[in-house]
């Protein structure tokens, strides 16, 4: 389909411009007379086959729309539709497709000059002369486009409280300034209030409303308009607070530095949680202090404030946007004289040690009295470069109160923790304590080594050897992102040993990857040994069990040695020296040598960690010759050995007179020199041997004398 609206007359078609002007006075014509109605050429059935849909109503210069219909049969197929607006406006369309049965189209359609009722007029032509056409014509009112107005309203208060007057105000305005004529109507919640509001000068007016209910209300104000201005509307929400309930918890009595205040804003139905705060007063009307309330709640601590004696305590909640203040009730509060608070001391450590750069950090302190008992009561703030860290922690029943820090980088850091001090206890701090921060080593890849502890299956002695192999794979690792290095194969460090868990742990070093020690072995049962290897640079810690069954071991009681003496010699004379040798005796004690059977003390001597006793002595003089025997006695286990000893007679030494003589020259022919060796013999403590040899050299002495002077004598008779 194509639409074309005609801006000027072409000269073509000056003839049907000129019907159409004919048409168009024939329908005006009547009008003039006022005797045609609005609906010109109305279907009695239903709409014709020919006719045009529009509102019956158009602003001057304001396009509207209107829908155009034509009959289009086979038999009497359109050749053209042409509508027309009283000569302001004007179009045609033709049907692509002739002889489809009806044809339509849609324009919009100017009216230039208003307040005037004009004719739309629709021309449908089915012969290319216009020999063969139809027309079909409507009424419509024209008038001036009224000017747009705007409606603001104001309310104040937009928020009252219960049994308070909402002022609405309202002002109309157009691009040109204030509307001042027409009138307002105001509706609440819907319903319309009695009466309009006219506008002043300015374009405003007023409405006073009364008496609402609690909680929001749609306050309405509609301008009518007027016959140049368009009408407007305006809507606002008032909103009627509720009241609150306000509760007021005091002690009944407290020490100055202990008391504590608090309140409870109690929600309406309908409503939520109150806000604001509260703030509470002494019952002269003095200020204690404010508090902000939470979830419905606010609580004021004023250690100090009040001194004692007897208060009257009430509370006024402040009101938000959906409740009215309201003041408690009055509660009664005695302040008593505080007890002597107690000293504390507050210490601060860290976890873990050494705390390394990127490592969580875990801060522990700990509140104690001046004789060390833990405090469980209050809080701990802690503080980190002077801010404080998260809110007060708790002391727990250990006296401790901990908070984890984000990790930082390596450096120094003071941390401190405060420790508030209720009751009877008076608050401590730490004053700032250092934290270093290491920076974290390279990571170095490790390996998992194995772990092979070997200990007797089944163990029947005191102590049992345990030997402990670790072993590990041959790994390499980054020194860093261009070079690698070798890592050992042997792992180094310390394993420990326990029969029990948390038992007593036997440790030792590996050297070469073993350990190998001797422990003391448990109370009879059945366990699970276990041996912890700790780890080194390259090699991860791990651990090996091993079952072992403990029995009661065999007890051997100790056998008692059998003392026995011996002798250097077994015959001996008074003087002569003998040793003798005790054994079998116990380490460290006295040892008495008696010589029977007249007893004679030869003398005594320490047995040595062996139980060996030894008393080198000299037989004393006068002990008679005979049958005799030496006996050891232990002083302390009184052990006692002997041995037979034979004494022999005293040997007394004569020496014969020297008897002088001339001496004779013998000449002797030379003859060799005979060496005499004298077999050394044993020293005498007596002296008898010493006489006896003595005698013999000087026989052997005077022999040769005798001799030589014989040879001598013998030579000179032969010469």
């Amino acid at each position: 389909m194509r639409t074309r609206r005609t801006q000027a007359t072409h000269p073509s078609r000056r003839r049907t411009e000129g019907l159409r002007r004919l048409a168009a006075a024939a329908l005006a014509l009547p009008l003039a007379l006022g005797t045609l109605a609005a609906t010109a050429l109305p279907a009695s059935a239903g709409e014709p086959l020919i006719h045009i849909v529009h509102s019956l109503d158009a602003y001057a210069g304001v396009p509207g729309p209107a829908t155009f219909t034509c009959e289009d049969s086979p038999e009497r197929p359109l050749v053209e539709a042409r509508w027309d607006a009283s000569g302001q406006s004007s179009g045609s369309a033709e049907p692509a497709s002739p002889g489809s049965g009806t044809f339509s189209f849609t324009a919009d359609v100017v009216f230039q000059v208003p307040d005037v009722r004009w004719t739309l007029g629709l021309t449908c032509d089915y012969s290319s002369d216009q020999t063969d056409i139809e027309t079909y014509a409507m009424l419509v009112d024209v008038t001036r486009q009224k000017q747009a107005t705007s409606t603001v309203m104001t309310l104040d208060p937009a928020r009252v409280n219960p049994g308070s007057a909402v002022y609405a105000t309202v002002t109309v305005t157009t691009v040109d300034g204030p509307a001042t004529e027409g009138t307002v109507q105001f509706s609440v919640d819907g319903n319309q209030l009695a009466g309009t509001s006219e506008l002043d000068g300015a374009g405003t007016t007023m409405a006073v409303i009364p008496g609402l209910g609690t909680g929001s209300h749609e306050i309405l104000a509609e301008y009518s308009g007027s016959g140049t201005l368009a009408s407007s509307s305006s809507v606002e929400t008032a909103w009627v607070k509720a009241v609150p309930g306000v509760d007021l918890s005091v002690p009944a009595s407290a020490a100055s530095a202990d008391v504590v205040l608090s309140a409870t804003a109690t929600a309406s139905s309908g409503f939520g949680t109150p806000t604001g705060s509260v703030t509470f007063f002494t019952d002269q009307e003095v200020s204690l202090g404010q508090a902000v309330l939470v979830d419905g709640h606010a609580t004021l601590s004023i250690p100090g404030l009040l001194l004692p004696r007897d208060y009257e305590i009430f509370a006024v909640y402040s009101g938000d946007d959906d409740y009215t203040s309201k003041a408690s009730t009055v509660r009664g509060l005695t302040v008593v004289q505080p007890p002597v608070a107690q000293q504390t001391t507050t210490t601060l450590k860290f976890s873990p040690t050494p705390v390394y750069s990127g490592d969580p950090i875990m801060a522990t302190a700990t509140v104690t009295t001046t004789d060390g008992a833990p405090v469980t009561i209050g809080t701990v703030q802690f503080s980190f470069e002077g801010q404080d860290v998260g809110s007060p922690v708790g002391l727990g029943t250990d006296g401790t109160a901990s908070l984890p820090f984000p990790w930082q980088a390596a450096g120094e850091y003071k941390v401190a923790a405060t420790y508030a001090g209720v009751g009877t206890f008076a608050g401590s701090s730490t004053e700032g304590q250092k934290l270093t921060v290491i920076q974290r080593p390279q990571e170095t890849f490790k390996a998992t080594p194995t772990v092979t502890l070997t200990v007797p299956a089944k163990i029947s002695t005191p102590k049992v050897e345990v030997s402990v192999a670790v072993t590990g794979e041959v790994i390499w690792t980054l020194a860093d992102v261009t070079a690698a290095s070798p890592v050992p194969s042997t792992p180094t460090g310390t394993v420990t040993v326990r029969f029990v868990k948390g038992g007593t742990p036997y440790t030792a070093t590996l050297v070469d990857g073993v350990a190998t020690f001797t422990v003391d072995a448990p109370a009879p049962g059945t366990y699970e040994a276990e041996a912890s290897y700790s780890g080194d640079d390259f090699y991860w810690a791990a651990s090996d069990v091993t079952p072992t069954v403990v029995e009661a071991p065999v007890v051997t009681p100790p056998v008692t040695p059998t003392p026995d003496l011996t002798g250097s010699t077994t015959t001996l004379a008074p003087g002569e020296k003998i040793t003798l040798v005790a054994r079998g005796f116990l380490p460290g004690e006295t040892v008495e040598f008696v010589l029977h059977s007249d007893p004679v003390v030869l003398g005594t001597a320490e047995a040595d960690a062996d139980g060996v006793a030894t008393l080198v002595v000299a037989l004393p003089a006068g002990v008679p010759a005979g049958e005799h025997h030496v006996e050891a006695t232990g002083m302390t286990s009184l052990r006692t050995a002997q041995i037979p000893v034979t004494v022999i007679a005293d040997v007394t030494v004569v020496t014969p007179p020297v008897v002088t003589a001339p001496v004779v020259t013998v000449p002797v022919a030379a003859a060799p020199v005979v060496a005499v060796v004298v077999p050394a013999a044993p020293l005498a403590s007596t002296g008898a041997e010493l006489g006896s040899t003595a005698l013999l050299v000087s026989v052997l002495l005077g022999s040769g004398v005798l001799l030589v002077v014989g040879r001598r004598r013998f030579g000179a008779l032969a010469g």
